[in-house]
Formats: C-alpha cells, structure tokens, sequence
C-alpha cells in the first residue's frame, strides 16, 4: 500500500463525492487506505481518517481527513479555511439508478430512505425511480459542474482505474485503487424499465457521455 509522504495535518481535507451509486465508497476507502495503510485492512483506515459529511455546511473539514458525501456544494469563498478538494464521480445515471433499484430490492425501504436523506431528497417509494428522476440527481450533478469556490475533481467511473496517475496528481499523493469488480448496476432491468429509465435519462445520459472521463472544475 503506498502512502503520502506529508504529514496528514499539512495535507487539505479530501471530500468524496457523487449523485449516489457511482464508486464514491470505493474511492472514499482506497483514498484512506492509500492515506494510512495499515495492516489491519480497510476498515481500520476509514476508522481512523474516514468520515462522513452527509451535511457540508454542519461539518468542520479538517486537515488529513477524508469525507463522503452526497451534498450539495457549500460556498467557501469567505472562509479562511483552507478548501478541500473534492473527487466528484459520475457516470451514466441510468445505470447508477439500476444500482438503486438492485440495493432497494435488497436491502429494503429502509436502506432507500437513507438514500434519500443522503441525497436531501424527500422521500418517494423505491419505484418512483422508474417514473422520473425523484432523487435529483441530474440536478446535483449540475450544481457541482456550476460551483465556484471548491476545487473538483469530475471522474468517469468506467475510466476510474484508467486514471489513477491523474487523480493522484490532483490529490498530492499516489493513490492506490481496489481491484475493480462488476457493479451492480451493469445488471440489467426488465425490458420495460430499461425502457423506463431511457424515457427518463436520455438526454442527460447523452450529455454525461460527451463529457471527458477526467476533468477539473474551478482548478485553483
């Protein structure tokens, strides 16, 4: 496992971000492991740097430590602290809204509530997914692509592993990834929900598909 050479005080807070089933908690762990590797695995690294932030303008971000979110961009241009960088996820997000559906027949209503939460989204039952896009997630995207004050970092999740050397660059240190593994929401729907979701996303899918894989917004 590799790991910074800078003192976690001197390093800026990290923040992990996405529009929800995009790889923000593999890259969230992979950031703390390549952070603080330690024999004891991946969870002793999350416990000891990883944190969560579901609500940015209630948490202190401090040096050295690594947030998940899925908040909205908070404006960081009067603080005196030092911004954080952000690594944004994303993806198209008909397959980030499969994922959605696979975990809420898997896990139940109580799991898509939280979700729901986390987003800052009100609550809709689970097969709201497949009617119109109840979690916002088109428009959360949109708010981190027009935000000014925090340096981002946009990463296409299917290029993630391909970009590695870009990411460590933006963050400052060399990171190391967790071996890639099939997601969840390459499974697919039935006919007629696929053909929902398209009815739903086809143009922001379109859009997402034109971006680059890698690039960076308000570079500072």
């Amino acid at each position: 496992m590799l790991q910074s050479n800078r003192p976690l005080w001197n390093m800026a807070p990290i923040v992990v971000n996405s529009f929800g089933r995009s790889g923000s908690t593999l890259v969230h762990r992979s950031i703390c492991e390549s952070i603080w590797p330690v024999r004891a695995g991946r969870s002793r690294a999350a416990a000891v740097i990883g944190r969560e932030a579901w609500h940015l303008d209630e948490v202190r971000l401090r040096s050295g430590r690594v947030y998940k979110t899925h908040d909205y961009p908070i404006d960081w241009g009067l603080s005196r602290r030092r911004p954080p960088k952000t690594i944004y996820l994303f993806g198209d997000p008909r397959t980030a809204t499969r994922s959605v559906v696979h975990m809420a027949e898997d896990r139940g209503s109580g799991w898509f509530a939280q979700h729901c939460r986390h987003l800052g989204v009100e609550y809709a039952p689970p097969s709201e997914v497949l009617s119109r896009d109840c979690l916002q997630i088109e428009r959360h995207f949109h708010a981190w692509m027009a935000q000014k004050s925090l340096p981002t970092l946009f990463v296409r999740y299917d290029s993630l592993w391909e970009s590695v050397d870009l990411i460590s660059s933006f963050l400052g240190f060399p990171l190391e990834l967790e071996p890639k593994a099939q997601r969840l929401g390459s499974r697919l729907l039935s006919p007629r929900s696929e053909a929902a979701l398209d009815d739903i996303y086809s143009r922001f899918s379109e859009e997402v598909r034109r971006l680059p894989d890698v690039f960076e917004v308000n570079g500072r």
